[in-house]
């Protein structure tokens, strides 16, 4: 008798990158991705989680814009230099701002219904907003009006800027920029596409093409993440900042977009040898280095290595230099990482949400920590370690030190950003943080030019006075601040009511009310009364006794005084006669 085996039908194989099949309970997806079901003939649907840009895009809605050191890209008319956060004022009433994004020559804000307004040099196209001729330059933040061919890929929902160029992603997922690039040899104009740029914002990449989620630009180079994991980079990679091989660093036809928007050319290999492709799920760009993190947490990093900065390890002969010498042929030898690298090193910190610099990188972790690595002269990383030139022990770190912010209690860093030589972090609270080498005022913190900070200080500013930051963008000349209206607290009434039953049970009557030091005397012997939910509008002037000079030096009347007043301003109908 002949056996007989069953024919057992094998799921098809996966593409890299996608997911085994959820189980029905686990379909429901409860975060902020979308869900597309692709389907074969020779396999079941199979749901893939793509990213969206609702991860990626900012969300702010900032009342006030400020700008601190030099140049017409601060957006003062008339006035280009400030040492200290300054409010711009030459801008429409009414605006809410998303983002600002400092360039190097220029600064361009988006607003929250998806207008652009930029000022600064136009140099080739730079900034190129109404009423402003080529290479001319405006001190005013004026409004970007973009082709008809352009805004019908939808409202555009966040900013990248470099040296000279921005670009802009839509809420559809294309990408679209404008201005020009460069290399060591000068400008980079060997492609139409270069071209267009210069002369009026160009598409870059339809979302027919890839959905894009997410954008973040170095000095003269674009990274593109898309919703399915990929990633593209675009511009100049003489560095190894497009993730390519050196025989393609060069820009080159077949690896450029084309007039309708292809960017296909443009997606970069992720591939790990004897690994599947792995999938992106955040990108970061500075100076003339990219960094991408994949889905199980680690960073990839390629572009240029001089200090260590992408914690990729350096060639030996690099590891140690010892003398002055030693570190001059540091400055002049480039170090490249053509291809994505792991980089460890920025594994060890925990989840890292933003990484920014250019010689030297500032990150900040999820938990709130602030960590720095990479060329450290003039104090860059904020560590107060750096002597002096001829201090040959501290000038580099290639491993990442955390940063000594001095931080209020229960306050934490919510993100960084930082230029060549130094860098700014703001907090939760709304606060900010500099240091390194101010040069013309950058930093905010009302100093001479080229004084060192080598520990991170606090920016104040007359123009910050009610106002918390929530976001900044610093390049090399000039940083962008943008605030939001500070809330007062509600003080819960009934706290309140406590404070004034202590104050008149402590108080007395008769003649000893006024040995008292509150002087806020109880309903036998004055008129202050407390009332079901009210109080007198007396009370809340605290008319002051003999012993004033008592009150004055007394921590709790203090605080009692400034819970009193500020509860009546902000619940006026508990308060009447």
């Amino acid at each position: 008798m002949k056996s007989t085996t069953k024919k057992v039908s094998r799921p098809a194989k996966r593409k890299a990158g996608e997911q085994s099949p959820k189980k029905a309970s686990e379909a429901k997806e409860t975060s902020a991705v979308e869900q597309v079901e692709p389907t074969t003939s020779r396999s079941k649907r199979v749901k893939h989680e793509l990213l969206s840009q609702a991860n990626y895009i900012p969300k702010f809605a900032a009342d006030r814009v400020l700008s601190c050191g030099e140049g017409p890209q601060l957006g003062h008319p008339g006035r280009n230099t400030t040492k200290k956060p300054r409010h711009v004022t030459e801008l429409p009433e009414g605006l809410k701002f998303s983002q600002a994004v400092a360039g190097g020559v220029h600064s361009f804000l988006l607003t929250t219904d998806g207008q652009v307004y930029g000022c600064g040099v136009n140099e080739k196209g730079t900034v190129p907003v109404e009423d402003v001729e080529r290479e001319e330059t405006t001190d005013e933040f004026k409004l970007l009006q973009f082709p008809d061919s352009l805004k019908k890929h939808g409202k555009i929902v966040m900013l990248a800027a470099g040296a000279s160029f921005t670009a802009a992603l839509t809420e559809n997922g294309t990408v679209y920029a404008w201005g020009n690039l460069r290399d060591a040899s000068g400008n980079i104009d060997s492609h139409t596409i270069l071209q267009d740029m210069q002369k009026e914002p160009t598409l870059i990449n339809n979302y027919k093409s890839t959905h894009v989620v997410k954008i973040a630009a170095g000095e003269n180079h674009l990274l593109m993440l898309s919703n399915n994991g990929e990633v593209l980079s675009f511009g100049d990679g003489t560095q190894g900042q497009l993730g390519r091989t050196m025989r393609t660093s060069h820009i080159r036809s077949n690896y450029m977009v084309d007039s309708s928007g292809n960017a296909r050319r443009l997606v970069i290999n992720l591939r790990e040898k004897a690994r599947k492709e792995n999938k992106a799920v955040d990108i970061m760009a500075g100076g003339y280095w990219s960094m991408v993190k994949v889905e199980d947490g680690r960073w990839f990093a390629f572009g240029l290595n001089n200090y260590g900065q992408l914690g990729v390890p350096l060639p030996k002969e690099a590891e140690e230099p010892s003398t002055a010498g030693d570190k001059m042929q540091a400055d002049e030898t480039d170090y490249h990482v053509y291809l994505p690298t792991l980089a460890p090193e920025y594994g060890s910190v925990g989840d890292i949400t933003h990484i920014q610099g250019v010689h030297h990188t500032v990150c900040r972790s999820a938990d709130g920590t602030v960590h720095a690595m990479g060329k450290n002269t003039d104090n860059a990383l904020g560590l107060d370690t750096w002597t002096g030139n001829d201090d040959n022990d501290h000038w580099r770190y290639t491993s990442l030190q955390k940063v000594p912010v001095p931080l209020a209690e229960g306050d934490q860093i919510v993100g960084v950003t930082a230029t060549i030589g130094c860098s700014i972090a703001w907090t939760q609270n709304g606060d900010a943080y500099a240091w390194g080498c101010d040069t013309v005022g950058q930093l905010g913190l009302g100093i001479s030019d080229g004084d060192v900070i080598p520990s991170p200080e606090k920016i104040t500013s007359a123009h910050l006075e009610g106002f918390k930051i929530v976001s900044v963008s610093i390049a090399d000349t000039h940083a962008l601040l943008l605030a939001t209206k500070r809330e007062e607290e509600d003080v819960p009434l009934l706290l309140l009511l406590l404070f004034l039953l202590n104050v008149i049970a402590d108080c007395g009557c008769g003649s000893r009310c006024h040995e008292y030091s509150y002087a806020l005397h109880c309903a036998r012997c004055c008129s202050a009364t407390v009332r079901r939910r009210s109080v007198r509008p007396e009370t809340s002037e605290l008319h002051v006794g003999q012993n004033r000079e008592r009150l004055e030096d007394d921590a709790f009347y203090g605080l009692f005084l400034d819970l009193l007043n500020r509860n009546r301003r902000l619940n006026p109908r508990f308060y009447r006669s």
